[in-house]
């Protein structure tokens, strides 16, 4: 009997944190809606910044996400990318513009579903290994270019000090 009271207890617990989530997402749907203007889906740095400026806003949002302002600007650093890396993620191309991060509030949101929650060991050792599967391509792309022969001293220029002549010219 007392575990399924525990059970049920539980059960409720987990409906009570699906419904604080559900109106979660109400309210920083309706915050995000104002703020972008555009309705690209997507909040620019400037416009995070003008919601962080303005009092009503950036009271809403502390009280809707329930973080402090530094964890706000965390989540912002972390979520946000850059026009480059959005269209690198869509084409799996890099561009080499630089932009305005900006930060696709749905992201956000979703994020927020799991704040609090620590992550086990078993998750971090994922990301590490992600990591690391990030560094060795580093590590491989750059001595590809370091073995790679210098075009410079693979074709010399012709005709100029140090490179041959071409055959029946003057010098």
């Amino acid at each position: 009997m007392i575990s399924t009271s525990r059970r049920e207890d539980q059960l409720e617990e987990v409906r009570a944190r699906e419904q604080e989530h559900l109106t979660r997402v109400r309210r920083l749907t309706a915050l995000f809606d104002q703020i972008d203007l555009d309705g690209s889906g997507v909040v620019s740095k400037d416009e995070w910044n003008r919601m962080m400026a303005d009092p009503g806003l950036h009271s809403e949002l502390l009280d809707a996400t329930g973080l402090l302002e530094q964890d706000l600007h965390d989540y912002f650093e972390c979520l946000a990318t850059d026009q480059k890396t959005r269209e690198a993620l869509k084409l799996k191309r890099m561009n080499d513009q630089a932009e305005s991060r900006q930060l696709e509030y749905k992201t956000f949101i979703t994020s927020l579903k799991d704040e609090g929650v620590v992550a086990d060991k078993r998750s971090i050792m994922h990301v590490l290994n992600a990591l690391r599967g990030v560094e060795r391509g580093i590590f491989a792309q750059v001595q590809d270019i370091v073995k790679a022969p210098r075009l410079s001293q693979q074709l010399p220029l012709r005709g100029h000090a140090g490179g041959p002549s071409v055959p029946g010219s003057q010098k």
